[in-house]
Order: structure tokens, then sequence, then C-alpha cells
């Protein structure tokens, strides 16, 4: 029997291919709002068809180059950007999520090929800058100019400042205005210092106006930073915030906006009680992370009990994290003080949501799976004994058991729900 082959269009492989690139991770329930992550292997599927013939490499090409890493280690000069300068200037123009790795061992003199190669990324949409503050001084200076003139010309949607170094204000600054006006999400992960707070008065900033910001997160920000840096940002719609490693009372920036819809505050067992003195903001939604070591859920309440604008919330989740060696679970006495608390909170407009975090610090666990589902049923049974009269007041309890350990991705042992 003679077999025929069907000639499919290629306007239908248009729309099947990008489906092959699924090196965006997704984000979890129990994670903390971190920004997406993207993974940088290319994925074979999408490689192999890029194989088939020109017009699958057409459509391959900028969905494999959408994404790169560059590492700038010990030699600039030689590094991957010199690659796409001197024989691959071409991809240039697919790339729109750029990551710039440094390091204090990347030597000057730097040369002028430089800024014309950074100058070829007309496409970009999102940048990460990751150990800038480990360069060199004239190695940034050289760099800075090149990846400001980038930013300014590309409309530049989101950026990334990794292991940022807080005593480098004027080059956050002139990044921040190269992309004030299309820069819609930034973060900014500070190198921990250890600072105290001072109450010195401090020398105004520039303002920085960024009119289409919508989504802003700061990772250990310091002291002096809701003080000494100024950002206009009218349409601001969500805030996250991580004082982890604070143990002095730490305060939100004074200028975000009244009409700031979530906040996203992560804070440990060493972070002291929040400053007061915010802004009249006005969050909507409200997640709060209490990392602790020992169980403890009493403070979880005091904190959300300080914060000035529970009256107009209308989500609020709370998440307490744990971090153990071995599998232990909240004895009853722990959620009955988190009980009282919620009882405290009950009104009709207000929805709630409770997630026990409880990772074991191993690679493996020795434990049958029969055990486990012994202890996820054990329990279930100890939150709804707690919980379940709250649930009709829009409650929801969540218990994640997490195992992570070197290298090893986190991986979820068991979950129960309320």
């Amino acid at each position: 029997m003679e077999q025929t082959s069907i000639r499919l269009p290629l306007e239908l492989f248009v729309k099947i291919i990008p489906f092959l690139d699924d090196r965006l991770i997704g984000k979890e329930e129990w994670e903390f709002s971190h920004s997406q992550r993207v993974s940088c292997d290319i994925p074979v599927c999408l490689f192999a068809c890029s194989l088939v013939c020109h017009a699958w490499n057409d459509l391959c090409r900028p969905l494999i180059f959408r994404f790169i890493r560059i590492n700038c280690y010990e030699d600039i000069e030689h590094s991957a950007l010199w690659t796409l300068h001197s024989t691959r200037p071409y991809l240039c123009k697919y790339i729109r999520e750029l990551r710039l790795f440094f390091s204090f061992e990347a030597t000057p003199p730097l040369s002028d090929w430089i800024d014309a190669c950074l100058g070829r990324f007309v496409n970009l949409r999102e940048l990460e800058l990751q150990f800038w503050s480990e360069l060199q001084a004239e190695v940034r200076s050289r760099l800075l100019p090149g990846i400001t003139s980038m930013i300014s010309t590309t409309g530049l949607k989101r950026l990334a400042l990794q292991d940022w170094d807080t005593g480098l204000p004027s080059h956050l600054q002139l990044i921040l205005f190269a992309c004030s006006t299309t820069l819609e999400d930034l973060m900014v992960h500070f190198r921990s210092r250890g600072e105290l707070p001072s109450t010195a008065p401090v020398a105004p900033s520039t303002v920085v106006r960024l009119a289409a910001l919508r989504r802003l997160e700061l990772y250990e920000p310091p002291a002096s930073f809701a003080r000494t840096v100024d950002i206009e940002c009218p349409n601001l719609e969500t805030f996250t915030a991580s004082y982890g490693g604070a143990s002095y009372p730490w305060e939100l920036p004074s200028w975000l906006p009244e009409s700031i819809s979530e906040l996203n505050v992560k804070v440990t067992v060493k972070s002291g009680f929040p400053q007061l003195s915010w802004g009249p903001i006005h969050p909507s939604r409200l997640t709060f992370e209490f990392v602790q070591y020992n169980g403890d859920m009493t403070r979880i309440g005091e904190y959300v009990d300080r914060l000035p604008f529970l009256d107009h919330l209308r989500q609020l989740t709370i998440k307490s994290f744990s971090n153990q060696a071995q599998l232990f679970f909240p004895e009853p006495s722990r959620y009955e003080a988190l009980y009282h608390f919620l009882q405290s909170l009950q009104r009709p407009t207000l929805s709630k949501r409770i997630i026990f975090i409880i990772q074991i610090r191993k690679q493996i666990l020795d434990i049958a799976d029969t055990e486990l589902e012994s202890i996820r049923t054990r329990e279930l049974a100890r939150l709804e004994e707690v919980f379940l009269p709250l649930k009709a007041d829009g409650l929801s309890i969540q218990l994640v058991a997490l195992l992570f350990g070197g290298n090893v991705q986190r991986r979820v042992l068991m979950r129960c729900s309320v």
C-alpha cells in the first residue's frame, strides 16, 4: 500500500515549537516571592528541531538564544562576549535575557570592542548583573558606560542586581536612570555587611523616577537604604523585602506609594520588630514569612499585630519556615498559640492562608513510604483538631515537608492541607 506524507503548514509549527522551550522554572506556593528562575540548559527537543531544516532553524534560533549566561571571571577579553563580538555578532539580536557574572579576578585593561558588543543587544528586555561589586574599580568604571548605554537603548523591562554593594550608590543611580522610562521589574540583592542603624542625618540623594515600575524586590537591604535612596515609583504594585540578616528594627522605604496592592516580607528570629514610621501604604494582599528554628509561633502574631494596615487587608498569607536536621513537627501547643492569634483576625472580608514549611537538611531520608504516609495522616489530624473551627471564616492551612541537602534541589516529602 502506497504511503503518502502530509506536509503540515509552517504556520502550525510556529505555534507548536515555542512550547518546547520549558526553561522557565515555576514557583511553588511554599517558596518566598523570588523572581522567576530560568534554567541555563537548552531543551534537547528544541535543539533537535533546529537541525531539521533551514525553516525550522529560523523558528528555533530566537528561542535557543533568548536567554544566555556569560561568565566574565578571569579574562573578559577572551570570554563568551568576545566570541559574540568577533565570530557570532548576528546572534546578539536574538538575546532578550542576559546574565553577566563577574569576578574580582577580571583584570584591566579592557578594549573598546566591549562597548560595540554591548551595543548589539538591541532587543534585550531582561538583564542580570551578578558580583558587580567584586570587580576592580578600574574595571567597573570601564564597563559602566557600555552597560548604561546598552540599557538606555533597549527598552529594558527587568533588571536584577545580585550581591550589590551599598558602597556604590552612584553606580546604582546611573543604571536606574538609564532605564527609568521602561523598567517594570527591579530586584536588588544586597551584600550583607552587618551594618547597624544610625540616627545621624544623611545627605539627600538624587530622586530616581521609575514611572513604569510595577514590581520591586529588595533582599537584605541595609539599615540606611530606606533613608538614603529615593525612588519615585507612583505605579508600583508589588513590593517584596527580606530582612533575614537584620538584628535591629527594620523599616519599609518611606517612598512606597499609597496605592501599593501587594506586600511580601520575610524576617528571621534574629530580625528586630518593624518600625512603624512608614508611609500611608494600604496593601490588600500581604505575605509574611517567618524563618524560625525552634517551632515557636508566638512571635508570628507579635510581628503581624504590629502592622498598621491590617484593617485594609483582603488576603493574608503567613509562612512559617523551619530548618531542621531531622523530621520534627510542631507540638499541638504551638498550633494553639497561633490559633488564638488568628481568632483575633476574624474579619468577614479577610481570607487567611497559613503554610508551615519544614525543611530537612539531608540529601537522603531513611524512611519508608508507609511510615511517611502514617506521619502525614497524624499531622493532618492535628491540624484539623486545632484549626478546623476557623475554616468557615476563610482560613486554609497547609503543611509541607521538604528534603534539601548539598546541591540537590528541594524535594517535597509530604504535604497535607485543611
